[in-house]
């Protein structure tokens, strides 16, 4: 009893369906028909409109051609040369328009090329001016390093900065630079001051071998030639 009621039950939800179904088709059918009908219409009435345009241009065309017969000319020659002064003046305005189309086409590429040349022209100013500041700042580096070496190689203690809590009023360079002093070659010179007295005997030594002329062989001092030059 209770699958017979069920089953009953689906049969009237599909013939619902089926009934919604069929009225939405029809007001489908109705609403294309009433496109089409709008359609046609419009069609009816340029087509009306058309035709009463040209009914008239030949009513006119008509009566001026029995002016013409009138003042003796011949109507159709007259016809002739004013289509064909009709058809000058319209393919003259076609070619003006395609012109003016080429002319506008052509400036708005020029814009475009302008503004893109001007975009590049920054760009290449903004890179310009990163790569020199980059460069500038690479050139204090390098300053700033060697100014730290030349402190750390002359300074007490090796030090960068001589006065790192910036207090003094005045540096005394020979309080915090290695120098050679009166106690050198006493026995009271410190172990930096002979290191730095060192280094700058190795130094010396070094520029004077590098300007001293080559010293000649035995053969040279002797007024003797080289076996090879002979």
């Amino acid at each position: 009893q209770a699958s017979h009621a069920q089953h009953k039950a689906h049969l009237q939800e599909v013939e619902q369906l089926r009934e919604a179904k069929f009225e939405h088709d029809a007001q489908r059918l109705v609403g294309l028909k009433g496109s089409i009908d709008h359609i046609d219409k419009q069609i009816g009435s340029a087509n009306e409109l058309k035709k009463k345009k040209l009914q008239k241009l030949c009513k006119e065309r008509e009566e001026r051609k029995q002016e013409l017969l009138a003042q003796g000319l011949n109507p159709y020659e007259v016809f002739r040369r004013e289509d064909m002064e009709a058809e000058r003046l319209k393919e003259k305005e076609k070619v003006a328009n395609l012109t003016k189309s080429r002319v506008d086409s052509i400036r708005g590429q020029l814009a475009e090329d302008e503004r893109l040349y001007q975009k590049a022209r920054k760009e290449e100013a903004n890179r310009k001016a990163i790569a020199e500041e980059a460069l500038k700042k690479t050139g204090n580096v390098g300053q700033n390093e060697k100014a730290a070496a030349y402190i750390r190689k002359t300074s007490i203690g090796k030090k960068d900065v001589l006065d790192p809590t910036g207090k003094m009023v005045h540096i005394d360079a020979s309080k915090v630079t290695v120098h050679k002093s009166n106690a050198f070659g006493l026995g009271g010179a410190r172990p930096e001051e002979i290191e730095k007295v060192g280094r700058d005997v190795r130094a010396a030594s070094v520029k004077l071998a590098k300007s001293r002329p080559p010293r000649p062989t035995t053969a040279e001092e002797d007024g003797l030639k080289p076996l090879d030059s002979a």
